[in-house]
C-alpha cells in the first residue's frame, strides 16, 4: 500500500506541535541528573585511580573510562529523558553515592594525598581553562543531541518537546542554556579579544570579524536544503518557514560583533536589561507579541518572524552569558595565598546571579506575562 508522503510529513508535523510543556519543577528536575551524575563520576573515579583498579594497559584504561563515562554521565541523560518516573531515584542514588564515596575517601586519604588533592585543586582554579565549565558545555551538547534524536519517537514524553505558545518544556530551556554556553567561552568571555593596532580595515580583519559566523551560517544552508530534499517535517512556529536555529546563531554572532565594535560599555550588562525591557515594551504595547503569533506569512519578513524576532531575546541572553564568563574567566594572581577564597567569592556571586534572575523572572512570568519560546522573553534566562 503506497504512503500518501504529503500526509505522513503532515502527521509527523502534528507529532511535535500543539504542545505546552510541563512544570519548571520537573525540567529541574530532568536537568538535576547532570550535576550528580558528574559528582558520582568524579568520586568514583577517584577511588579507582587511588586504587589502580584501571590497569596499566593504555588500550584498557581507554576502553574503561569510556565504558564508565557512557554508563554514568550518557545513559542517565537518556534515562532521565524518556522514562522520567525514574529521573528522582537516579538522581538520589548518585547524590547519596556521591556523598559515601567523597567521605569514605577522605577518611581513608593519607596526608601525601591531601596535600596532592589541594595541589591538583590550586592547579585547577589558576588555570586559564575551566573543566567545570568543559563538562557543563559537553553535558549540554550530550542533552542537545539526546533531545533531539527523542522527540521524533513516542517514547519522548510530549511535554518535554518545544511548546506551542506559552509554557515551559525541556527543550525549550536547551535552546536557552546552548546559546548560554556559546557565550562563557567566547573570546570576550575569556577576555582573549586581540585589540586592534589601527581602525583601518584589512582581509585580516574582516576575516575575524566574520570567522565566528561563518561556519553555522554554512550549516543552516546545509540544514534548510537537506530538510527539503528529504522531507523532514518543519515545525514552521519554531522558526519559521526557512529559518533554523543555526540561522539564528549567525545571526547572534553578527550582532553581537557590530555591538562589540562600539566598545566593551555597547555589550555590558546594563545594554542587555535596556534590551530586555525594550523587547517586553515592543510586545506588549506595540502589538509585537500579536504579530508573532496570527500575522499572515505573506513575505519573507513574515514568513520567518519567529527567528528574527527571537534575536531580541537571545542577544540580552548571550550578553549576560559573556558576562557571567568573565566573572568565570576572572584573572587569578598566581602568587595569592588567596586563591581558593577568590574562587569561594566567585562561586558566590555566580549564585546570587542565579537567584536574582530566577526571582525577577518569576515575579514577570507570574505578575506581567507567561513564558513563551516564541517570544523568547526574560524567562529563558533565568531557565538558563
Amino acid at each position: 500500500m503506497a504512503v500518501d508522503e504529503a500526509a505522513y510529513k503532515k502527521a509527523k508535523e502534528l507529532f511535535v506541535s500543539g504542545h505546552n510543556g510541563t512544570s519548571v519543577g520537573e525540567v529541574a528536575l530532568v536537568l538535576s541528573v547532570l550535576s550528580t551524575s558528574l559528582w558520582f563520576y568524579c568520586e568514583l573515579m577517584f577511588v579507582i585511580e587511588n586504587l589502580g583498579l584501571l590497569g596499566k594497559s593504555k588500550l584498557l584504561r581507554t576502553m574503561s573510562v569510556l565504558v564508565l563515562e557512557f554508563a554514568l554521565l550518557v545513559l542517565p541523560i537518556l534515562i532521565s529523558f524518556t522514562f522520567t518516573e525514574w529521573t528522582l531515584p537516579i538522581t538520589l542514588v548518585f547524590a547519596v553515592g556521591a556523598v559515601a564515596l567523597g567521605t569514605l575517601s577522605h577518611r581513608h586519604a593519607t596526608e601525601a594525598d591531601k596535600k596532592l588533592a589541594r595541589k591538583d585543586k590550586l592547579t585547577f582554579l589558576m588555570s586559564s581553562e575551566k573543566p567545570a565549565v568543559t563538562c557543563f558545555r559537553a553535558q549540554m551538547m550530550t542533552c542537545t543531541c539526546v533531545a533531539i534524536l527523542a522527540v521524533d519517537f513516542t517514547i519522548f514524553p510530549r511535554r518535554f518537546a518545544k511548546t506551542e505558545t506559552f509554557g515551559v518544556s525541556l527543550m525549550d530551556s536547551g535552546v536557552g542554556l546552548f546559546i548560554m554556553s556559546s557565550a562563557l567561552t567566547s573570546a570576550y568571555a575569556r577576555g582573549t579579544v586581540a585589540k586592534r593596532a589601527s581602525s583601518s580595515l584589512s582581509l585580516r580583519a574582516l576575516w575575524l570579524f566574520f570567522r565566528p559566523m561563518l561556519p553555522v551560517l554554512v550549516l543552516g544552508v546545509v540544514r534548510y536544503v537537506s530538510v527539503k530534499k528529504v522531507n523532514y517535517q518543519e515545525h514552521v512556529t519554531e522558526y519559521g518557514v526557512h529559518w533554523n536555529f543555526y540561522f539564528t546563531l549567525a545571526s547572534l554572532y553578527f550582532t553581537f560583533s557590530i555591538l562589540a565594535l562600539f566598545g566593551s560599555y555597547a555589550t555590558s550588562v546594563p545594554v542587555a536589561l535596556v534590551l530586555l525591557a525594550g523587547y517586553q515594551v515592543g510586545l506588549t504595547k506595540f502589538g509585537i507579541q500579536d504579530y508573532i503569533f496570527n500575522a499572515p506569512r505573506v513575505d519573507l519578513f513574515s514568513q520567518n518572524r519567529e527567528g528574527i524576532f527571537s534575536l531580541c531575546g537571545y542577544l540580552p541572553l548571550y550578553l549576560l552569558s559573556v558576562a557571567i564568563g568573565q566573572v568565570i574567566f576572572s584573572k587569578t594572581n598566581a602568587n595569592s595565598r588567596h586563591v581558593v577564597r577568590g574562587d569561594r567569592w566567585m562561586i558566590a556571586k555566580l549564585f546570587m546571579i542565579g537567584f536574582t534572575a530566577w526571582g525577577v523572572s518569576d515575579l514577570v512570568s507570574t505578575h506581567l506575562t507567561r513564558p513563551s519560546r516564541r517570544l523568547v522573553r526574560a524567562w529563558i534566562f533565568h531557565r538558563s
